[in-house]
């Protein structure tokens, strides 16, 4: 019969293997991709690989509106076969019935229309064509810049370095198997 301490220590020894194996690997050193990151996160049919950035600059129409974490990020789920999956967090909830404009060099331009019922901060581009064509963009660009609208009518912009996106997207690729 195993002792309390036994199978305390057990499942100390399991929550923390489960924990490690649940949190993200970092696929660079801290900079190696500029403004982006890159991660790894999960095994097998659950593999997902990303990249992410948080802006360079944000600017809102109200200057005292509260904002959560704004981020954007270029996702790979392969089991699914979903590649280059954008999507960005606003850090507000964005009103419902606007969409969120994206342009890259202020030159070419890209939707975001996609929402989850349960994640009123989060929203992705208009369908797979857009991520193709936004990702090509984005891997010759220099900015990317978002304007949302939140639900309190707050507009702002959110610009983002694309340095080292490339070089982050291909260290992604290569995690999850992908050329």
């Amino acid at each position: 019969m195993l002792r309390a301490s036994t199978v305390s220590l057990l499942f100390m020894t399991v929550a923390s293997v489960a924990w490690a194996q649940a949190q993200p690997k970092s696929l660079g050193a801290g900079g190696e991709f500029g403004a982006w990151s890159a991660w790894e996160f999960g095994e097998g049919n659950g593999k997902v690989c990303y990249v992410t950035a948080v802006p360079a600059k944000s600017q809102a129409s109200n200057p005292n509106a509260k904002r959560g974490d704004i981020r954007v990020t270029v996702s790979h789920r392969p089991a699914t076969k979903a590649r280059d999956e954008i999507s960005f967090v606003a850090g507000y909830p964005l009103k419902a019935d606007k969409a969120v404009a994206a342009a890259v060099d202020k030159a070419k331009t890209f939707e975001f229309s996609r929402r989850a019922p349960n994640a009123a901060e989060m929203i992705w581009t208009k369908d797979p064509e857009t991520d193709k064509a936004m990702v090509a963009a984005m891997r010759t660009g220099k900015e990317l810049v978002l304007n949302g609208t939140s639900q309190r009518g707050t507009t702002t912009t959110d610009s983002f370095a694309l340095e080292g996106f490339g070089k982050a997207l291909d260290a992604a690729n290569k995690a999850c198997g992908l050329r």
